[in-house]
């Protein structure tokens, strides 16, 4: 089963998005990250609470206007590489 992912509990984001890139300001580690958009969108949609990949998938081929079931292979990737920034985390069943 996948798990939710929720923005981390340690962490408050600030975060902007452009056409090409998106910087990401973590509080209080005082980290900031240059990041792809479509990471940056996950990021935007997890601010609204939390999530589970497929939903992430159809939200980001939506966003991004990408054909359905494109983003499936990639979401979890982008999920490790965002939890190892410690921005993300498995949310609380």
């Amino acid at each position: 089963m996948n798990p939710a992912w929720q923005l981390s509990s340690r962490q408050a984001i600030l975060l902007r998005c452009w056409e090409d890139a998106c910087v990401c300001y973590a509080s209080p580690s005082g980290d900031t990250h240059l990041l792809p958009v479509p990471e940056g969108l996950l990021l935007q949609r997890l601010e609204q609470g939390s999530c589970r990949p497929p939903e992430l998938a159809g939200f980001l081929e939506q966003a991004m206007d990408l054909p359905l079931g494109m983003a499936d292979e990639a979401i979890p990737e982008m999920l490790s590489e965002l939890g190892a920034l410690k921005l993300i985390e498995p949310a609380s069943p």
